[in-house]
C-alpha cells in the first residue's frame, strides 16, 4: 500500500504575460503594418528618427521578419533561412538597441545574439507560450466533533507564473522544487509527486518528469484538457 504522502505540482498557461519588450529600457521594437502594439507609420519612420545612423546597422538594430500562416513566426531577417517567399514579410520591423553605453551596455560582440533572445521571447511569448505553476500540499484540519469526515484543505509550498517559454519554466519548477527538497520537509522516501499538465500544449512534460525523477521522487502524470 502506498503511504506517501502527494505533492500537487501543476503548470498552466499563464494569460497575464506581458511582452519582454514593455516597460523595457534597454531594448525597442518597432514593427511596420503587422498589427501589433509596435506597428509605426512606415512612412514617416527613418533610422535618424532612432537616433541612428547606417553604422549602427546590425551593431544596434537588427531588421525582423515575420512568418504568417495560421499564426506567426518572429525571427531576425538574417535568420531567414527556410521561410516560404510567399507567406514571409521579409522586413516586418526592426529591433533596437537602446542602452548602447552605462549601466546596461552590452558589449559589441554579444549584441547579435542578445536581440536574437529578445526576439525568440517575443515569438514565443505572441504564440501563447507564457507559463505558470503552483506546488501544494493537502493538509488535514482538525476533525470536527461534530462530523465524520475529515476536511482536508490545500496548502501551497510556492507558485510563480509570468514565465515565457517552456525552457524558463522548467528551469525555475525544478529550482524551487530543489530548494523545498533541500529544506526537508519533503523527501522521496515519504513523499511523491503528481505532475499535472495541459495534455498536448506542454511539451516538455517527459524533460520535467525526469528532471524530478533524478531528484529520487516519483512522478504520477495526471494530464488535463483545457479550452485553449
Amino acid at each position: 500500500m502506498n503511504t506517501k504522502k502527494k505533492i500537487k505540482l501543476k503548470l498552466d498557461m499563464d494569460s497575464e504575460g506581458i511582452s519582454p519588450f514593455d516597460e523595457n529600457d534597454v531594448w525597442k521594437f518597432v514593427t511596420f503594418r503587422m498589427d501589433t502594439m509596435y506597428d509605426v507609420d512606415v512612412d514617416a519612420w527613418t533610422i535618424e528618427s532612432e537616433g541612428l545612423t547606417a553604422a549602427d546597422f546590425n551593431v544596434n538594430y537588427w531588421p525582423v521578419s515575420c512568418y504568417r500562416h495560421t499564426g506567426a513566426h518572429w525571427f531576425l531577417q538574417q535568420d531567414n533561412k527556410n521561410s516560404c517567399p510567399w507567406d514571409t514579410r521579409r522586413l516586418a520591423g526592426y529591433i533596437i538597441l537602446l542602452q548602447t553605453e552605462g549601466k546596461y551596455e552590452i558589449p559589441k560582440k554579444n549584441r547579435l545574439e542578445a536581440a536574437r533572445g529578445m526576439i525568440e521571447s517575443f515569438d514565443a511569448w505572441a504564440r501563447g507560450d507564457c507559463w505558470w505553476y503552483a506546488l501544494t500540499y493537502d493538509q488535514k484540519l482538525p476533525v470536527d466533533p461534530h462530523s465524520t469526515l475529515a476536511e482536508i484543505e490545500e496548502q501551497e509550498y510556492d507558485s510563480c507564473g509570468v514565465f515565457i517559454g517552456e525552457k524558463d519554466t522548467v528551469e525555475s519548477v525544478c529550482q524551487s522544487f530543489a530548494a523545498l527538497h533541500l529544506s526537508g520537509n519533503v523527501k522521496p522516501e515519504t513523499h511523491e509527486i503528481v505532475l499535472s499538465v495541459p495534455k498536448y500544449l506542454f511539451v516538455s512534460t517527459s524533460e520535467l518528469t525526469e528532471k524530478l525523477k533524478s531528484m529520487g521522487y516519483d512522478v504520477q502524470l495526471d494530464e488535463y484538457r483545457t479550452n485553449y
